[in-house]
């Protein structure tokens, strides 16, 4: 049975060019960068070679790119950095529905002195800019809101914030991670000052990200024992692993004018499939203002664990609860923060396509979810 997998909002597939360009690096480039011998030389060429390709595909500069372990690691260099370089305590504005990467931090800058406000979303998961205009005081130094939500894919008003800390000397921080490749990021802009992202998002190796922080932010290093990465993130980072996030980044940027599309079609054909077999299905968070290829559906009367897992047994693979959370499913913390109720948050899977499925997927999934649903309806009468 060919597997069907639909929760690229958690990880996605390793692209077959990205391992391929990794390849040589993996069997055959162990040097350390910090080493002066020919190991050492060919993993520090290998590894500026990828940072060069990734800030020409960005239109950033090498200076303003610092590599890490992935989007939660660049999470907590952007927030604990620029708070640790302050020399007083202010004030951070965040929202309800970041990843926990960003709200666990926030409660540590809390325990540190720091204030932190965090605004809610509407019945669409969305901030209203006006909120964050209304929360920030004398003290905020720092504006952190995710470019795109991981439960409905809600794509958050980005710029008009960004705009909003800009015309009053705040820094803003963006979590990007699900962004990439379903979106074009606006770099090249002065509005953003730090945007985090994560390979494993966009068809590249787990394990590495990167922070990209704008020239003349102010930025502490929260890890010791090495001067990489600008002094800021101690510690090898593996060139095999960069060099796979450059290609990953280019694939995604080349291939943005017909991934968009395609993903909408095929977003398209899951949605009026499911609604038409189950009508009752219930769509979470915006029509419009959402990643091509997301779908997050209610269904009332019905357990998002148990269809989840018995979709698994048909090859499907969707997801449920927190994108980053493990074991049982829990209710989403951003539908709870939508408004929705905690059984009808108990009752929502999350489907997210990528380049690389198909429409006969999207058919197969349909009728399974058909079929899954009649039992356990069955089942429960």
């Amino acid at each position: 049975m060919n597997r069907i997998y639909l929760d690229n909002s958690t990880t996605t597939r390793l692209d077959p060019l990205v391992l391929e360009e990794m390849m040589p690096l993996l069997q055959e480039g162990w040097g350390s960068t910090a080493q002066i011998h020919s190991f050492g030389r060919e993993a520090r060429k290998a590894l500026e070679g990828a940072r060069g390709r990734i800030v020409q595909t960005l239109g950033v500069m090498p200076e303003e790119t610092i590599f890490t372990c992935g989007g939660t690691e660049a999470n907590n260099l952007a927030l604990l950095g620029v708070a640790r370089s302050l020399g007083y305590k202010g004030h951070v504005i965040t929202s309800q529905v970041e990843h926990p990467s960003v709200l666990e931090t926030v409660k540590a800058l809390q325990t540190e002195g720091h204030d932190v406000t965090l605004v809610p979303v509407g019945r669409e998961g969305l901030v209203a800019p006006e909120d964050v205009k209304k929360a920030i005081t004398k003290k905020t130094f720092l504006i952190s809101i995710l470019f795109a939500e991981g439960e409905t894919g809600a794509i958050q008003p980005i710029e008009e914030i960004a705009s909003l800390a800009r015309e009053r000397g705040i820094l803003f921080h963006t979590d990007a991670c699900l962004a990439v490749g379903k979106v074009r990021l606006p770099l090249e802009g002065p509005g953003i000052d730090l945007l985090s992202v994560s390979a494993h998002k966009f068809h590249g190796p787990m394990g590495v990200g990167a922070l990209f922080v704008r020239a003349g932010t102010r930025l502490k290093p929260v890890l010791f024992g090495g001067a990489e990465e600008h002094g800021l993130r101690p510690g090898p980072i593996s060139p095999a692993l960069v060099v796979g996030m450059a290609r990953a980044l280019e694939l995604a940027e080349e291939q943005l004018n017909t991934g968009i599309p395609k993903l909408r079609l095929l977003e398209g054909q899951l949605l009026s499939g499911i609604k038409e077999v189950l009508g009752g299905a219930l769509l979470n968070g915006p029509s419009l203002a959402r990643l091509p290829g997301h779908l997050s559906l209610c269904f009332p009367g019905l357990e998002a664990e148990p269809l989840l897992l018995s979709l698994d047994l048909e090859g499907i693979a969707v997801g449920a609860g927190n994108p980053c959370a493990s074991g049982a499913v829990e209710a989403a913390a951003t539908l709870l923060a939508m408004g929705l109720s905690r059984e009808l948050a108990l009752s929502s899977l999350r489907f997210s396509l990528s380049r690389f499925n198909t429409s006969d997927e999207v058919v197969r999934t349909v009728k399974a979810l058909s079929a899954v649903t009649a039992r356990m309806r069955t089942v429960c009468v």
